[in-house]
Protein backbone atom coordinates (compact mmCIF):
# COMPACT_ATOMS: atom_id res chain seq x y z
CA UNK A 1 0.00 0.00 0.00
CA UNK A 2 2.54 2.42 -0.73
CA UNK A 3 0.70 5.07 -2.98
CA UNK A 4 4.02 7.43 -2.57
CA UNK A 5 5.66 5.13 -5.33
CA UNK A 6 1.67 5.53 -7.10
CA UNK A 7 1.67 9.15 -6.62
CA UNK A 8 5.36 9.80 -8.24
CA UNK A 9 4.59 7.51 -10.85
CA UNK A 10 7.50 5.38 -9.82
CA UNK A 11 7.59 1.22 -10.40
CA UNK A 12 5.55 -1.16 -7.41
CA UNK A 13 6.91 -4.91 -7.64
CA UNK A 14 3.40 -6.97 -7.64
CA UNK A 15 3.50 -10.40 -5.85
CA UNK A 16 1.78 -13.13 -7.33
CA UNK A 17 1.07 -16.39 -5.50
CA UNK A 18 1.73 -19.81 -6.61
CA UNK A 19 -1.32 -20.61 -8.82
CA UNK A 20 -0.45 -24.10 -8.98
CA UNK A 21 -0.68 -24.65 -5.36
CA UNK A 22 -3.84 -22.57 -5.32
CA UNK A 23 -5.71 -24.33 -8.03
CA UNK A 24 -4.91 -27.87 -6.80
CA UNK A 25 -6.81 -26.87 -3.41
CA UNK A 26 -9.41 -25.06 -5.54
CA UNK A 27 -9.85 -28.46 -7.54
CA UNK A 28 -10.30 -30.41 -3.66
CA UNK A 29 -12.18 -27.76 -2.04
CA UNK A 30 -14.80 -27.51 -5.60
CA UNK A 31 -13.94 -23.74 -5.86
CA UNK A 32 -12.91 -21.60 -8.78
CA UNK A 33 -11.23 -18.01 -8.95
CA UNK A 34 -11.08 -15.75 -12.22
CA UNK A 35 -7.58 -15.02 -11.75
CA UNK A 36 -7.19 -12.20 -13.63
CA UNK A 37 -10.50 -10.14 -12.60
CA UNK A 38 -8.70 -11.06 -9.04
CA UNK A 39 -5.67 -9.36 -9.55
CA UNK A 40 -7.00 -6.30 -11.32
CA UNK A 41 -10.02 -5.79 -8.54
CA UNK A 42 -6.92 -5.78 -6.19
CA UNK A 43 -5.40 -3.29 -8.63
CA UNK A 44 -8.20 -1.37 -8.71
CA UNK A 45 -8.59 -1.07 -4.75
CA UNK A 46 -4.57 0.25 -4.92
CA UNK A 47 -5.38 3.01 -7.20
CA UNK A 48 -8.25 3.94 -5.34
CA UNK A 49 -6.87 4.22 -2.25
CA UNK A 50 -4.23 5.72 -3.25
CA UNK A 51 -6.97 8.80 -4.80
CA UNK A 52 -8.45 9.01 -1.42
CA UNK A 53 -5.77 9.28 0.70
CA UNK A 54 -3.55 11.38 -1.96
CA UNK A 55 -6.83 14.38 -2.02
CA UNK A 56 -6.74 14.14 1.96
CA UNK A 57 -3.08 14.98 1.94
CA UNK A 58 -2.40 17.71 -0.85
CA UNK A 59 -6.30 18.65 -1.31
CA UNK A 60 -5.77 17.80 -4.83
CA UNK A 61 -6.67 14.74 -7.49
CA UNK A 62 -4.29 12.63 -8.49
CA UNK A 63 -3.43 12.95 -12.05
CA UNK A 64 -4.51 9.67 -14.24
CA UNK A 65 -1.66 10.18 -16.38
CA UNK A 66 0.45 9.59 -13.07
CA UNK A 67 -1.89 6.34 -12.20
CA UNK A 68 -0.61 5.12 -16.26
CA UNK A 69 2.98 5.75 -15.37
CA UNK A 70 3.32 4.02 -12.73
CA UNK A 71 1.24 1.09 -14.13
CA UNK A 72 3.31 1.00 -17.09
CA UNK A 73 6.39 0.99 -15.25
CA UNK A 74 5.13 -1.45 -12.87
CA UNK A 75 3.79 -4.32 -15.28
CA UNK A 76 7.65 -4.64 -17.16
CA UNK A 77 9.51 -5.32 -13.74
CA UNK A 78 10.27 -9.13 -13.04
CA UNK A 79 12.46 -10.45 -9.84
CA UNK A 80 11.55 -13.45 -7.72
CA UNK A 81 11.32 -12.88 -4.04
CA UNK A 82 10.07 -16.87 -2.60
CA UNK A 83 9.01 -16.16 0.60
CA UNK A 84 6.82 -13.28 -0.53
CA UNK A 85 5.31 -15.94 -2.61
CA UNK A 86 5.09 -18.31 -0.16
CA UNK A 87 3.49 -15.71 2.25
CA UNK A 88 0.70 -14.81 -0.34
CA UNK A 89 0.18 -17.61 -1.16
CA UNK A 90 -0.43 -18.89 2.50
CA UNK A 91 -2.54 -16.08 2.92
CA UNK A 92 -5.21 -17.31 0.27
CA UNK A 93 -4.89 -20.97 1.24
CA UNK A 94 -6.21 -20.31 4.46
CA UNK A 95 -9.00 -18.12 3.15
CA UNK A 96 -10.20 -20.01 0.76
CA UNK A 97 -10.13 -23.14 3.50
CA UNK A 98 -12.11 -20.25 6.21
CA UNK A 99 -14.45 -19.63 2.59
CA UNK A 100 -14.75 -23.56 1.88
CA UNK A 101 -15.90 -24.29 6.12
CA UNK A 102 -18.02 -21.79 6.19
CA UNK A 103 -20.04 -22.56 3.07
CA UNK A 104 -20.41 -26.35 3.76
CA UNK A 105 -21.65 -25.36 7.64
CA UNK A 106 -24.29 -23.14 6.29
CA UNK A 107 -23.24 -20.47 8.35
CA UNK A 108 -24.06 -16.96 7.98
CA UNK A 109 -22.82 -13.80 9.57
CA UNK A 110 -25.35 -13.79 12.51
CA UNK A 111 -24.10 -16.92 14.20
CA UNK A 112 -21.28 -17.46 16.59
CA UNK A 113 -19.51 -20.50 15.35
CA UNK A 114 -19.10 -18.13 11.81
CA UNK A 115 -16.99 -15.27 13.92
CA UNK A 116 -14.82 -18.22 15.50
CA UNK A 117 -13.94 -19.36 12.12
CA UNK A 118 -12.85 -16.13 11.15
CA UNK A 119 -10.79 -16.05 14.32
CA UNK A 120 -9.02 -19.35 13.96
CA UNK A 121 -8.40 -17.82 10.54
CA UNK A 122 -6.55 -14.62 12.07
CA UNK A 123 -4.94 -17.03 14.22
CA UNK A 124 -3.45 -19.09 11.37
CA UNK A 125 -2.26 -15.93 10.28
CA UNK A 126 -0.89 -14.58 13.04
CA UNK A 127 0.91 -17.91 14.36
CA UNK A 128 2.53 -17.82 10.42
CA UNK A 129 3.66 -14.28 10.64
CA UNK A 130 5.46 -14.71 14.33
CA UNK A 131 7.07 -17.79 13.28
CA UNK A 132 8.70 -16.02 10.18
CA UNK A 133 9.75 -12.92 12.34
CA UNK A 134 10.96 -15.37 14.67
CA UNK A 135 13.09 -17.40 12.10
CA UNK A 136 14.19 -14.07 11.19
CA UNK A 137 15.50 -15.45 7.46
CA UNK A 138 13.92 -14.62 4.07
CA UNK A 139 14.52 -16.42 0.80
CA UNK A 140 15.25 -14.24 -1.98
CA UNK A 141 16.57 -15.16 -5.56
CA UNK A 142 20.00 -13.99 -6.61
CA UNK A 143 20.56 -14.50 -10.54
CA UNK A 144 19.83 -18.12 -10.62
CA UNK A 145 20.79 -19.21 -7.14
CA UNK A 146 18.49 -19.17 -3.83
CA UNK A 147 20.05 -16.77 -0.78
CA UNK A 148 18.60 -16.46 2.56
CA UNK A 149 19.00 -12.87 4.45
CA UNK A 150 18.23 -12.26 7.66
CA UNK A 151 15.47 -9.72 7.87
CA UNK A 152 16.58 -7.87 11.33
CA UNK A 153 19.35 -7.48 13.30
CA UNK A 154 19.42 -7.48 17.31
CA UNK A 155 21.34 -5.63 19.49
CA UNK A 156 20.95 -5.45 23.34
CA UNK A 157 17.01 -6.27 22.96
CA UNK A 158 16.43 -3.75 20.31
CA UNK A 159 15.49 -5.02 16.40
CA UNK A 160 17.23 -2.75 13.76
CA UNK A 161 15.33 -3.63 9.74
CA UNK A 162 17.71 -4.82 7.55
CA UNK A 163 17.32 -3.23 4.18
CA UNK A 164 17.49 -6.16 1.20
CA UNK A 165 18.61 -4.81 -2.10
CA UNK A 166 17.30 -7.42 -4.87
CA UNK A 167 17.95 -7.31 -8.69
CA UNK A 168 15.34 -5.89 -10.80
CA UNK A 169 14.71 -6.94 -14.78
CA UNK A 170 13.13 -4.29 -16.91
CA UNK A 171 11.31 -6.32 -19.64
CA UNK A 172 10.97 -3.62 -21.96
CA UNK A 173 14.43 -2.78 -21.96
CA UNK A 174 16.32 -5.75 -21.35
CA UNK A 175 18.45 -4.54 -18.60
CA UNK A 176 18.79 -4.67 -14.69
CA UNK A 177 18.76 -2.51 -11.96
CA UNK A 178 18.61 -2.58 -8.07
CA UNK A 179 15.42 -1.99 -6.09
CA UNK A 180 15.91 -2.04 -2.24
CA UNK A 181 12.66 -3.51 0.44
CA UNK A 182 12.23 -3.89 3.89
CA UNK A 183 11.06 -7.48 4.67
CA UNK A 184 10.66 -6.96 8.09
CA UNK A 185 8.06 -4.18 7.48
CA UNK A 186 6.05 -6.98 5.32
CA UNK A 187 5.57 -9.49 7.88
CA UNK A 188 5.02 -6.93 10.91
CA UNK A 189 2.13 -5.15 8.66
CA UNK A 190 0.84 -8.79 8.48
CA UNK A 191 1.00 -9.12 12.34
CA UNK A 192 -0.71 -5.88 13.07
CA UNK A 193 -3.44 -6.45 10.33
CA UNK A 194 -4.80 -9.48 11.35
CA UNK A 195 -4.32 -9.27 15.47
CA UNK A 196 -5.89 -5.84 14.90
CA UNK A 197 -8.49 -7.86 12.60
CA UNK A 198 -9.25 -10.55 15.59
CA UNK A 199 -9.77 -7.85 17.99
CA UNK A 200 -12.46 -6.57 16.63
CA UNK A 201 -14.22 -10.18 15.89
CA UNK A 202 -13.91 -10.69 19.90
CA UNK A 203 -15.42 -7.21 20.32
CA UNK A 204 -18.36 -7.73 18.16
CA UNK A 205 -17.57 -4.68 15.86
CA UNK A 206 -16.76 -6.77 12.43
CA UNK A 207 -20.87 -7.41 11.91
CA UNK A 208 -22.69 -7.68 9.71
CA UNK A 209 -19.18 -8.84 7.64
CA UNK A 210 -20.05 -11.24 4.73
CA UNK A 211 -16.71 -12.91 3.51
Amino acid sequence: MRIDKLSNGDLTFFIFPDIKNLNKLLKKLDLAINFKKFFLLGISNLINFAKEEYKKITKRNLKHEIIIKWFENSKVIKTEIPSFTELYTYLLLEFLKTFSNIEEKGLNASLEEYTTELILFCDRIIKYAKEKIENNLILIKVENSLKTEQIYLEKKGKYYPQIISINISNLNRNNKAKMNFIPYLIYDDILDIFSYNKKLLHEGKQFPLDI
